[in-house]
């Protein structure tokens, strides 16, 4: 807190069936000191970076909606990890559960973590599907670097970005990559 530019911080709680995919020793969304931690954070004024996969959403939103005042931000777009049809149903709907929360946000970033050969067009439907949850004021285009430039460069990823919401007016557009970032970490 001695660090004005301090505006949260960032917890992965990615735990999967598959060893793999699992990116903590045990389950923190269980555990009684992480939703001490959280409610510290929303004391402060702190905001939480959370990573998670949709089959964690559920045991996510009962601490979250348990702490008031604490303001999330939802990491890579929840992590499309599951790339088959029931697994696009599930993070649909774990997004939705998600945005239900007023206090939650959403960083559209690490796209091409679970599609290496991403392209603008293949990642374009995530994209619309995180903002239609979500709303254009509660999301934001975040980049993954340096984990990103294992699959793409910063200029095709924002080029695809840009892509996306070439239909929206300028403004909105000017918001998802950059004015509900400040709004929102308040930068």
């Amino acid at each position: 807190m001695a660090h004005a530019a301090l505006r949260g911080i960032r917890q992965v709680v990615n735990l999967h069936p598959d060893p793999r995919l699992t990116y903590t020793s045990r389950d923190l969304l269980a555990d009684p000191a992480f939703a001490t931690g959280l409610a510290a954070l929303a004391r402060r004024g702190l905001r939480f970076d959370l990573q998670l996969y949709p089959h964690q959403v559920r045991a996510a939103a009962r601490l979250i909606e348990a702490t008031p005042g604490l303001q999330v931000i939802l990491n890579h777009a929840g992590m499309w990890a599951d790339r088959t049809s029931a697994g696009w149903k599930a993070w649909k709907a774990a997004l939705r559960d998600l945005a239900a929360l007023p206090q939650v946000s959403v960083k559209i970033s690490g796209l091409g973590m679970f599609d290496p050969a991403w392209t603008a067009a293949g990642i374009r439907p995530l994209i619309l599907e995180t903002l239609e949850a979500f709303g254009t004021d509660r999301a934001m285009f975040a980049s993954n670097f340096p984990v990103d430039k294992l699959f793409s460069d910063f200029p095709a990823l924002w080029a695809a970005f840009a892509a996306a919401v070439a239909d929206q007016d300028a403004a909105t557009r000017d918001a998802l990559f950059c004015g509900n970032a400040r709004r929102i970490y308040a930068i």
